[in-house]
């Protein structure tokens, strides 16, 4: 449901049209199974990387201060009435698929020997 309210809040689709494609996206991605986990690793760590490409172009077209921003790493201030609730589900928003993903079967499956060397190679 929250993918439909957000493509109908960006373009304007009726929520029940986003329901429907929000559903036969699921769907896609399941059967992406059929053709192997790795299929469907790559076409997530894809979508993850198109995520990062369009921040960095967002911030290239934004153009912030740079000095503001560094400044904002390291000493973070939430201003205004909602910005701890905003803060808040941000962090939420990070660490929870995170989690799901780190206890998801797909991690669990793989067959990795518990030695130093096991550990190098999957880093």
């Amino acid at each position: 449901i929250g993918t439909a309210f957000a493509l109908n809040m960006l373009f304007n689709i009726p929520v029940w049209i986003g329901v429907l494609l929000t559903g036969l996206s699921t769907l896609m991605l399941l059967a992406l199974q059929q053709y192997g986990v790795r299929k469907l690793e790559f076409l997530i760590a894809f979508l993850v990387f198109t995520i990062a490409a369009c921040f960095w172009a967002e911030l290239g077209y934004a153009k912030p201060d740079a000095k503001e921003v560094v400044k904002g790493l390291f000493v973070p201030q939430l201003k205004g009435s909602g910005a701890t609730g905003l803060a808040i589900s941000l962090l939420g928003a990070m660490v929870m698929p995170h989690n799901l993903f780190l206890h998801s079967a797909l991690v669990l499956s793989r067959k990795i020997p518990r030695s130093v060397r096991g550990i190098k190679v999957i880093i």
